[in-house]
Order: structure tokens, then sequence, then C-alpha cells
């Protein structure tokens, strides 16, 4: 029972994560430089660094 609950809430945590990637898009939320995430320079939007 303890499982199935904790599967549960693991879907509804990765629904609510691609939800709030989708969501971050449009001229508000472009970051204004590039950023550095392991040594791979990555442009984009604030979802795209959420991601």
């Amino acid at each position: 029972m303890i499982i199935i609950i904790g599967l549960i809430i693991l879907v509804a945590a990765v629904v609510v994560g691609v939800a709030g990637i989708l969501t971050n898009t449009g001229s508000g939320q472009a970051l204004t430089g590039g950023y550095e995430v392991f040594g791979y320079h990555v442009t984009g939007s604030t979802g795209t660094l959420f991601l």
C-alpha cells in the first residue's frame, strides 16, 4: 500500500515538473545571457535551466 502511494506521489511530482517547464516560455522567461552546466554552454529560458 505504501509503495502505491509513493508511486502516485512520484507521478504527481513528474506532472508538476513537466507543467512547470512547459509554461516557462516567452520573452519574460528568457535568460539575458548563457549559462554553463557541467562544462556545457547552454542558452535558453528558465524552463530549460530548470530541466
